[in-house]
């Protein structure tokens, strides 16, 4: 019966991720009685926002009427047939974080009519119940589930517009505010960035509701915090690298020059690619020079210049300061790096995360080659690897060998166990993997997509050749965990789906579905006529499948009752004896 909502606000934002970024703007949305109040800029009044909000359990929001008087119904525009409120719903950012419903027009306008529906009214409505029932009529008839509220918007500016805080690189550049008004900016920059005119995207705070901006004799361009970003497939933040202009324009980049060869004297640049501006030296705009400045809401601003650029000494440190190898913790010496990785890791996927002494430029070697060192990069050191550190004054420049070894069995695997040998051999076969924490699990359930990919293994099938295109099953695509193994098992014959045209790779696999996939992939053909004594429990389609590895000894019964436990799932210590038998009978 919950009918309450709560953490209401309105974004600029398309994607919740965003939010801090991109210069967006969040309004918080106050509730006081039976009104939504939120102040919005007048100057320029947003045409759409993203609603944000949490409800009481089973409670849904919708907008119901326009502000104008007489309007009883829902807005047209929702795709609303005849007076239902259904496709009136209010969606906050999605699981993923998108905004797919902002409101805009008269959703947004002083007065409009927003109705929270418990979890009984919400259900009604989204099940059709309540059909071409008009506003009015849903009103009296459920007048214990529903609170109505009208939104109260107060159109008001902010009108300061000073800059508060820059930065570059996490302070490698430094701002300060200078001058009687501290409209003047100083600088200062590392040698490199000065030596070889390194780009760079100012970090910056402005006042409330301002912006910071570039603007020469005819345009101002928007400037962003750290960059324009975006949200990847994965949902995280990164740069927006489609977003960096060529030349003057939005999201421009800087960059610190001298103002003649050997002159020793230094001059700010905004721009990209080919074609750069200068920045003015005084807060004013003149001789086609870019002007920095910071807008209020109202249009209203304050231009800043550039005063002293001081360019830093270089730096001379060239070692290591921390590494960790696929999250462990490295030993550094003098020219070595050594780390012992947990047993089952693949050298040839293998994460760094290094740090150097300040300004240093990190270079790793790899199978693939020698490249600047990239924390998101998966390495390939199975033939060795180098960590090469140079200073950023170029003159020194330290070597490491990495000497990475693997622990010799997985932490939770005993050797007094009996799935010890097999679990051991299995992984010695690159069949099974273990955790990044070193463990196995044995005793976890294996579902049907890990089983498909283990089989793949044990047939010999490179997992990395394997390239998923398509499927007859409808729960598996590209984004499907181990899809390019799954469809290679169903081209094969290997798997099947249920009668619904499903895969369910994420259910756990049974031993008589097992013992179906090894049959077919090694081709089985002989069978055992001493039955299990659950034998009345296998289903008929699975029954030679489960007697041709039981004569090949991939399974048996259980020791003092001879059942075989046809749906009972797997555990990833039966897989692992389970897939080194069947390795053995290829």
């Amino acid at each position: 019966t919950g009918k309450s909502i709560s953490n209401f606000s309105l974004s600029e934002a398309d994607w919740e991720q965003l939010k801090p970024y991109n210069n967006n703007k969040t309004f918080d949305v106050t509730v006081s009685g039976t009104e939504f109040q939120v102040t919005l800029p007048d100057t320029n009044t947003p045409t759409s926002l993203y609603p944000d909000f949490t409800l009481s359990e089973g409670a849904a929001l919708y907008y119901v009427r326009k502000a104008a008087t007489g309007m009883t119904d829902v807005q047209a525009d929702k795709g609303v047939t005849g007076d239902t409120i259904k496709d009136a719903k209010v969606a906050a950012y999605d699981a993923n974080g998108e905004g797919t419903d902002a409101l805009a027009g008269d959703e947004l306008s002083n007065g409009a009519i927003f109705l929270i529906a418990d979890e009984k009214l919400a259900y009604d409505i989204d099940n059709d119940i309540l059909e071409n029932t008009d506003y009015d009529t849903i009103k009296n008839t459920y007048k214990g589930n529903f609170v109505q509220y009208t939104l109260k918007v107060t159109e008001k500016d902010n009108t300061e517009h000073r800059l508060t805080s820059l930065s570059a690189d996490d302070g490698k550049v430094q701002a300060t505010l200078v001058g009687n008004d501290q409209s003047v900016i100083d600088l200062s920059v590392p040698y490199s960035y000065a030596n070889t005119g390194k780009e760079f995207f100012f970090d910056f705070t402005v006042d409330k509701g301002a912006y910071l901006g570039a603007k020469n004799d005819t345009s101002t361009y928007e400037l962003y915090s750290d960059g324009k970003m975006d949200v990847d497939a994965d949902g995280n933040v990164v740069l927006d690298a489609s977003a960096t202009p060529t030349g003057f324009g939005e999201n421009a980049q800087f960059r610190v020059i001298e103002t003649a060869a050997n002159s020793g004297k230094y001059k700010l640049q905004v721009g990209g690619g080919s074609s750069w501006f200068d920045v003015t030296v005084t807060p004013t705009n003149t001789n086609g020079q870019v002007v920095i400045r910071v807008t209020a809401e109202d249009n209203t601003y304050t231009e800043y210049g550039i005063g002293k650029i001081t360019v830093r000494d270089a730096e001379t440190g060239a070692s290591l300061t921390s590494a960790k190898v696929n999250d462990v913790q490295a030993s550094i010496g003098t020219k070595v790096v050594n780390a012992t990785l947990n047993y089952g890791a693949n050298l040839g996927q293998v994460t760094l995360d290094l740090e150097a002494d300040y300004m240093a430029t990190i270079q790793v070697q790899d199978a693939s080659g020698t490249a600047l060192y990239d924390a998101n990069k998966k390495y390939d050191f199975s033939k060795g690897g180098k960590i090469i550190v140079t200073s950023e004054s170029g003159k020194e420049t330290t070597e490491y060998t990495l000497n990475l070894t693997t622990g010799d069995m997985f932490s939770d695997v005993a050797d007094d166990q009996w799935y010890y040998d097999y679990v051991l051999e299995a992984a010695e076969l690159g069949i099974v993997k273990g955790n990044p924490d070193g463990t196995f699990k044995p005793n976890d359930k294996v579902t049907r997509a890990d089983f498909a990919l283990m089989t793949v293994r044990m047939l010999g099938v490179d997992e990395d050749s394997l390239e998923f295109t398509t499927t007859a099953f409808t729960d598996v695509n590209d984004e499907t965990y181990n899809a390019a193994a799954i469809q290679y098992c169903a081209e094969k014959g290997l798997i099947g789906g249920d009668g619904d045209g499903k895969f369910r790779p994420n259910d756990s696999i049974t031993r008589q579905e097992a013992a179906k996939i090894m049959a077919e992939a090694l081709e089985l053909t002989e069978t055992d006529d001493e039955l299990f004594a659950d034998d009345s429990l296998i289903h008929e389609w699975a029954e030679d499948y489960v007697y041709q590895c039981k004569a090949a000894g991939i399974f048996g019964g259980d020791a003092g009752t001879g059942n075989f436990r046809p749906t009972d799932a797997i555990s990833r210590a039966e897989t692992a004896k389970i897939m080194v038998v069947a390795y053995n009978n290829k």
